[in-house]
């Protein structure tokens, strides 16, 4: 017995069983040793070859007839199943009702796509049905129909079709660039023209404590899921460089190291047809993560706070972490709609407590400066890298501080007490030397310096908070004016300690000074002009109103400081303020240091007192 399909409907062929009845009712056992083939082109797309073990009745009810079964045990290719329930047929040209319950026996999750019904879903729902469901088993599965099919696929309620099962060890590929859902237990729903999913499994090593997903309605199948877990930080990081966030910070993903624990929320919103892209979204959660990066040489430890992120890319923002062992906040931004300059691809920034070694350590460029710092400060660190690097738009690394922990021994005006607080802001490019290095002092100082095989090049600017021009090739320029000025100091600076540190070859110095500290005095209103000359001394002229004439600083400390002023007011002690608490045991001045002296002035005073022309020579004495 069988009927042909009539315009992709239902078809059966190979129905063979004993029949017995009149003409109000029937009855049909099938034959349990003979293959049913039943197709149904616009539903299951696939013909199943069944056996059937039951019992088919049929009777009459009004214009129409009714057809259904107590028990009808169907034995499939790679499954089975148990029926109960039956059909309507009204009799007046319309579909039938139907009221049908299914047990479906364990199989594999691969069985699936031989029922799904292809006119309830679109192709594109299919296709990922398919493909995602790669693996696992089928377990209480039952299926229950009912109502008119006139109305199917009951989109507005008219009947129910209610499908569900319980999938183990089953692996979903939600998107095909993502890890797949794996080792996953899940409960699964198709009502009427939609599907429920809820469980929990693992994702690229992750573990998901509770997933729902779903598809509220087929015919406009949107993919939603909703993922809560956690793990070790290294596991998640392992599932970002294997996820499509990876192709877009690379260079990022790479650097980091992360270890501890970590929870993990996970949204997206996958449209199955179309051309509308996915959307992800979801946060993280770090609860004591050790975290480093390799690009910059920093570790960070017992990391706390959240994340958020999407497909874009990602933003944490306040992170309270331990830098060296110090508490710190750290702030972490990659991608479109989570940077704060759109053409930035990454951004962080690091407020800690860092000691001013070790951040010179990091910068060749001012290794020269190293004896001069001392203590610890405050630090915002921001480093920005551009979404496309070039030579006009490199990374960059800036630094922020009020520098109160530390204290400073430049000469004048770049001294400070450790109390004292110094606005100061560092730019540099990225990787470290190799490219200028900006800093601002306040309105003190500005400089820039670039480090290369020639040496390390300075250009200062006093009494500004920036600097136009390019540094030397090697070497010290200084220009610009400042209030207070400790000349002979800067110009020792170039000769460096006895171990050769901190010294900078001297180029050019032209400063004009408000107050010029020289020789326990101030000098009004004092221009300063430096420069090398043969055989590595520096000449040093001075025009003021109290001060004018040149001197020679040689090179070897040991010689004499020589020279010829024409006018020498000295008018008593230097009357700017020493801060309190700024003197140590250290810095008491040692005469047996002091340099010796050959100076000839044509009109030297004293206070009040008017000497004119006089020669000092001093020399140092043994001891």
């Amino acid at each position: 017995l069988g009927f042909a399909s009539n315009g992709g409907g239902p078809a059966i062929a190979g129905l063979t069983g004993d029949v017995s009845g009149d003409a109000d009712a029937m009855s049909f056992v099938p034959d349990p040793a003979r293959t049913l083939r039943f197709s149904w082109p616009r539903g299951f797309g696939v013909v199943h070859e069944v056996k059937l073990t039951g019992r088919i009745n049929g009777w009459r009810d009004g214009a129409g007839w009714r057809v259904g079964t107590g028990a009808l045990a169907v034995d499939g290719d790679g499954y089975d199943a148990n029926l109960r329930g039956g059909m309507w047929f009204q009799g007046d040209g319309t579909r039938p009702w139907i009221d049908l319950a299914a047990w479906i026996g364990e199989s594999s999750v691969s069985q699936a796509n031989k029922f799904w019904i292809h006119n309830a879903m679109p192709p594109a729902t299919v296709r990922w049905l398919d493909a995602a469901l790669q693996g696992g088993s089928l377990h209480d599965a039952r299926a229950l129909v009912t109502g008119d099919l006139d109305d199917w696929p009951f989109r507005q309620h008219e009947g129910r079709f209610e499908a569900q099962a319980t999938l183990r060890d089953a692996t979903v590929k939600f998107q095909p660039n993502w890890p797949a859902f794996a080792d996953a237990d899940l409960q699964v729903a198709f009502v009427n023209d939609g599907m429920d999913v809820r469980g929990k499994g693992t994702i690229g090593g992750v573990g998901v404590r509770e997933l729902h997903a779903g598809i509220e309605h087929f015919r406009q199948a949107r993919l939603l899921i909703d993922a809560k877990g956690g793990g070790d930080a290294s596991r998640l990081l392992g599932l970002l460089r294997e996820s499509p966030l990876y192709q877009r910070q690379k260079e990022t993903f790479d650097a980091l190291s992360a270890s501890g624990l970590a929870d993990v929320g996970f949204a997206l919103d996958l449209p199955l047809g179309g051309r509308a892209p996915a959307q992800v979204s979801g946060t993280v959660r770090l609860a004591g993560v050790r975290a480093g990066d390799a690009r910059w040489k920093l570790a960070f430890d017992d990391l706390r706070g959240s994340a958020r992120y999407d497909q874009h890319g990602f933003d944490a923002e306040g992170l309270k972490a331990r830098h060296d062992g110090q508490p710190g906040q750290l702030s972490l931004r990659a991608g479109k709609g989570h940077v704060r300059t759109a053409d930035n691809a990454f951004e962080a920034e690091l407020a800690a407590s860092m000691d001013a070694d070790a951040l010179i350590d990091r910068a060749p460029q001012f290794t020269w400066l190293k004896p001069y710092f001392d203590g610890r400060s405050q630090w915002t660190i921001g480093v920005a890298l551009p979404e496309s690097q070039s030579t006009a738009a490199p990374s960059s690394l800036q630094l922020r501080s009020d520098l109160v922990g530390t204290r400073m021994t430049l000469p004048a005006p770049l001294d400070k007490p450790a109390e004292a607080a110094l606005a100061t802001r560092i730019d540099a490019q990225l990787p470290l030397g190799d490219g200028d290095v900006a800093v601002a002092f306040g309105d003190r100082l500005a400089l820039r310096a670039r480090s290369s095989t020639a040496g390390t090049g300075v250009r200062v600017v006093l009494g500004a908070s920036s600097v136009a021009e390019a540094p030397p090739a090697n070497g010290l320029v200084a220009t610009g004016r400042t209030p207070t000025l400790a000349a002979l100091d800067w110009a020792l600076l170039s000769r460096g300690g006895d171990d050769g540190q901190g010294s900078l070859p001297l180029q050019r110095i032209d400063i004009s000074a408000a107050r010029l500290q020289l020789l326990g005095s101030d000098f009004r209103s004092t221009r300063v002009q430096a420069a090398p000359t043969a055989g590595g001394a520096t000449r040093v002229q001075f025009d003021g109103d109290d001060l004018a004439g040149a001197i020679t600083i040689p090179r070897d400390s040991d010689a004499a400081i020589a020279g010829k002023l024409q006018r020498f007011w000295w008018r008593g002690g230097i009357t700017a303020p020493k801060p309190e608490n700024d003197a140590q045991p250290d810095d008491a001045i040692d005469p047996g240091k002091v340099p010796p002296l050959e100076l000839a002035f044509d009109d030297l005073r004293i206070g009040d007192a008017k000497l004119g022309s006089a020669t000092l020579r001093t020399r140092q004495a043994p001891g």
